[in-house]
């Protein structure tokens, strides 16, 4: 679940306070974990790797690298979340990325004062004791210029204690 508010009254009349679509993995298709190559994840544009929706699993038995409802995570979580998965090429990277471009340029007015405050949030994390992890990057640019930018995470292998699941990561700013 990645979130990005809006924390001014005066410019959540113009936007709505939570900016991003699908944030929460729930619209589109699910992957199974062997198979996300190519998926298209709703709103989102893969920029690196795979990045796919999987479902969490309800067998208490672990699936490999699939957190399950009991897991650390959201309390109100859905039935997905976004996972990242290797390339495809022969020498393999784990690296993915993906992109959504929210277009609030009806608040720049409001925003160029400098003083609309933001949260980026969501819930980050990993598998067991594998050291993959994930960070959520919000750039702020009028179309030409980056004026900014925030960023949360990565939650390590340290920071789960070697727990496969997601954990709260939050940053605030103007």
């Amino acid at each position: 679940l990645f979130v990005v508010t809006c924390r001014d009254a005066n410019a959540a009349l113009v936007f709505d306070p939570n900016v991003r679509v699908n944030g929460d993995a729930e619209a589109g298709p699910r992957a199974t974990l062997n198979n996300t190559t190519g998926m298209v994840v709703p709103n989102w544009t893969t920029t690196a790797g795979n990045v796919s929706v999987v479902q969490y699993s309800s067998d208490p038995s672990m699936i490999p690298g699939v957190p399950r409802f009991t897991d650390p995570g959201p309390s109100t979580r859905g039935v997905n979340f976004f996972a990242g998965g290797q390339d495809g090429h022969p020498a393999g990277t784990f690296i993915s990325s993906g992109d959504q471009i929210l277009d609030i340029s009806n608040a720049a007015s409001l925003i160029d004062t400098g003083m609309i405050p933001f949260t980026l949030s969501g819930y980050l994390g990993g598998y067991f004791d594998q050291r993959d992890n994930a960070t959520f990057t919000a750039f702020f640019d009028n179309g030409a210029t980056m004026l900014g930018s925030s960023f949360i995470g990565p939650v390590t292998l340290a920071d789960r204690m070697g727990v496969t699941g997601l954990f709260p990561r939050s940053a605030n700013g103007l």
